[in-house]
């Protein structure tokens, strides 16, 4: 997802294997969400993607529309300005503590750039 979201984006897009509390907590504090909406939203998701079952692909969605489902590619495409806005300086500091601290799981990657 993140080398789609790179592509369509034109921005290096990064992934960071945080625990699931971690990021429970970052994203209350920091995504103007509730903890039912990150429920709901967010980590009933991100469990199906620990368990590998992100890829289940059914015709749920054409059946219930009555049109085919939308590639990631068009749908980062379509919803481009959502992910345009520069975060502002708190964003852009935890930005920086979250790659400090995660990156070193990915090869070394907060020393780059």
């Amino acid at each position: 997802m993140c080398d789609v979201f790179s592509k369509v984006l034109g921005r290096k897009i990064r992934y960071y294997d945080m625990p699931e509390d971690e990021f429970a907590k970052m994203m209350l504090e920091h995504g103007g969400m509730t903890a039912e909406e990150l429920e709901i939203g967010v980590l009933c998701h991100l469990r199906a993607w620990c368990d590998r079952k992100a890829d289940l692909v059914t015709d749920t969605y054409a059946k219930l529309t009555g049109e085919p489902p939308t590639s990631l590619d068009d749908w980062i495409g379509d919803h481009s300005d959502s992910f345009e806005s520069k975060p502002g300086f708190g964003g852009r500091i935890a930005g920086f503590f979250i790659h400090q601290r995660y990156a070193r799981h990915h090869g070394g990657e907060a020393h780059k750039e």
